[in-house]
């Protein structure tokens, strides 16, 4: 993988998210390519309703 599909990537899942889940506000996302092929993300932002900011990494590829 290269930079160019990181960025759509992390556009992608920007633009869903901001689309289909008002509970929260997003800050930041970041996409990484591993070894052997695997991907992870990790995203901060705010929940709308307590306004506390959370921070989650999820394994997209294994």
């Amino acid at each position: 993988m290269n930079n160019t599909t990181r960025l759509q990537c992390m556009s992608a899942a920007v633009i869903a998210l901001t689309r289909w889940e008002p509970r929260i506000a997003l800050d930041a996302i970041d996409v990484v390519w591993k070894a052997g092929g695997r991907a992870g993300a990790t995203l901060s932002g705010t929940v709308m309703q307590t306004m506390q900011n959370v921070e989650l990494t999820i394994t997209l590829r294994e």
